[in-house]
């Protein structure tokens, strides 16, 4: 069997048995002090720190400019920002404090408003933030963001209205609720005591239930309430809802039996008393 090296000490492709070639560079072509015949490291940075293109790992060239030519304080080599203005806060094209869409260097016009009309504090020329809120926490109606009024201190206005101008009665001004009903439970769009999709005042549609199947008392089909409850309070594992096991607040299951395994009657799941005696 042949040897792998040559009389140089070289395998096929030139390389030794340190994985060097007679330049001493290894097969991705580095030398043993990780940079290749271009001085460049197996990250692509020389000795000072600078790739190929001449930027160093912070994205800046020997300059100090970074490839849209801004320095670390964000500004060219003209001395302007990327938004036109110098140290001084001077705009290039306008020679003022403003640029030609009237903005400061911080974004603010000359009344101190930013181009979504809102001040350093977030507040529009009315005094209200973005939410709608004045400095004090109110809107424009004068409810708190829990809807609470300034005036009333409570849910309502003087005028009886909350703060989506519904009264007590969950009205609006013209009469109608937020479903769309009126006090006679008729629909605006319908003229009926359906609303479009058959449902009435009370969400119920003619069958009596509501969209997600419930009955008035709040049961669906299988007659479980939306806890998976039914009317004597077990879910499906004959776990009731009020102990978390498998007896109810009076010690019996959900067949109506006790630990002693007697129904209300004193009669076992045979119909046998203690006595061994059957019902009547």
């Amino acid at each position: 069997m042949g040897e792998r090296y040559d009389s140089y000490g070289y395998d096929r492709d030139g390389y030794g048995p340190d994985g060097y070639n007679s330049h001493g560079y290894d097969r991705d072509g580095f030398g043993p002090n990780g940079r290749d015949s271009e001085d460049y490291d197996r990250n692509g940075y020389d000795w000072e720190g600078y790739n190929r293109e001449g930027y160093n790992r912070k994205g800046y060239n020997r300059k100090g400019y970074d490839r849209d030519g801004y320095d670390n304080e964000d500004y060219d080599a003209e001395g302007y920002d990327r938004r036109g203005f110098d140290r001084e806060g001077k705009h290039a094209e306008t020679a003022t404090p403003y640029d030609p869409d009237g903005y400061d260097r911080n974004g603010y016009d000359i009344n101190g408003f930013d181009e979504f009309d809102n001040d350093e504090e977030g507040f529009d020329p009315d005094g209200f933030d973005q939410a709608g809120y004045d400095a004090e926490g109110f809107d424009q109606l004068g409810f708190d963001r829990q809807g609470i009024n300034k005036e009333t201190g409570s849910p309502f206005d003087r005028w009886g209205l909350d703060r989506q101008r519904m009264d007590r009665g969950g009205y609006n001004q013209e009469g109608w609720d937020a479903r769309g009903f009126n006090r006679q439970g008729v629909h605006r769009l319908t003229s009926t005591d359906r609303d479009p999709e058959g449902y009435d005042r009370h969400g119920l549609d003619e069958s009596g239930n509501d969209r997600e199947g419930y009955d008035r008392d709040g049961y669906d089909s299988d007659g479980l309430d939306r806890g998976g409850f039914d009317k004597t309070g077990f879910n499906t594992q004959a776990i009731h809802r009020d102990t978390g096991t498998l007896w109810d607040t009076g010690g019996r299951d959900r067949d109506g039996y006790d630990a002693k395994g007697l129904d209300r009657d004193g009669y076992d799941r045979r119909g046998f008393d203690v006595n061994g005696q059957t019902r009547n």
